[in-house]
């Protein structure tokens, strides 16, 4: 099922580490509005990460379009299940995305800190333009 085309909640920043090996080692890696790219990728993987994790949460393992198959594939950390849950919003391997976030290198890999997903048409605004995640809004937020 899809979700709304123009979702979108105030929030406040988050604390993000790569969830691929080596990810607790990253010193507090932040969402770098300098680093933005806008990538389309095919979804390999999805990960649920335990709450006790620096990044609790949905991890999503993907490609970008233009590379092998074999090559590494990406950690597109999403957000916490909770917040995706609230809007019903799911990934499955092979889905095709449109990602727009924060590409930073870690000793575990190559991470995207999301600030926007785009399928089918429709956009799912997560981060806002300084990289406050919408999950973490106050109550009657502005």
């Amino acid at each position: 099922m899809g979700f709304p085309t123009r979702f979108a909640i105030l929030g406040a920043l988050a604390l993000p580490v790569v969830l691929a090996g080596g990810a607790a080692s990253d010193p507090e890696l932040r969402y770098d509005p300098g680093t933005v790219v806008t990538v389309r990728m095919i979804v390999a993987e999805v990960r649920d990460v335990a709450r006790d994790h620096p990044l609790p949460g949905i991890h999503v393992m993907a490609r970008p379009e233009s590379a092998r198959r074999d090559s590494e594939a990406w950690d597109v950390y999403i957000g916490p299940a909770e917040f995706l849950k609230e809007i019903d919003l799911k990934f499955h391997e092979r889905d095709k995305l449109e990602v727009v976030g924060s590409k930073l290198k870690t000793s575990g890999g190559t991470v995207i800190l999301t600030k926007e997903i785009r399928q089918n048409g429709s956009t799912l605004y997560i981060r806002d333009d300084r990289g406050e995640p919408m999950w973490k809004a106050p109550a009657g937020g502005s």
